[in-house]
């Protein structure tokens, strides 16, 4: 059985400002079970190669644009893994829009994962963080990382 692997969170509110890639920035973890969380560089370092299933989660609270778009980028190394773009015609108002991206990948020691969201509604969007609220765990924004297989 393979057991490594993390899950981290924001639980704070992160601007996000128009056509700039930005990092998300992570404060906890929900498990760390490889001491990969580097709180400092706000990213998982890989310490155990192997195939791995990344995933990640962002709430967004944005201006509806027609012709916009929201992103959010998987990256190792600084190179993109895993993209997911949507439209931004429509916000859902006070509640925060979910969008998510994953991948598998294979990773060697001390690759370094993190994830940057982007958007071009023409005025900055917030990353928000979601949970149902008292011990609940935040589901958003989270990245995580599973190995698979080493």
């Amino acid at each position: 059985m393979v057991d490594v692997g993390a899950s981290v969170f924001a639980s704070s509110n992160q601007d996000i400002p128009t056509n700039t890639i930005t990092k998300i920035n992570f404060d906890g973890a929900a498990y760390d079970t490889d001491a990969m969380f580097d709180d400092a560089s706000d990213s998982l370092v890989v310490n155990t190669p192997g195939r791995y299933l990344l995933k990640a989660r962002l709430a967004w609270i944005y201006t509806a644009t027609p012709g916009g778009t929201r992103n959010l980028r998987i990256r190792v190394n600084g190179v993109l893994v895993a993209f997911d773009g949507q439209d931004t015609t429509v916000n859902s108002g006070a509640d925060a829009v979910s969008q998510e991206v994953s991948t598998i990948v294979e990773l060697n020691t001390n690759d370094v994962i993190d994830l940057a969201a982007a958007q071009n509604t023409g005025s900055n969007a917030v990353s928000v963080p979601q949970s149902q609220g008292g011990d609940s765990p935040i589901v958003a924004p989270q990245l995580q990382a599973e190995l698979e297989e080493p």
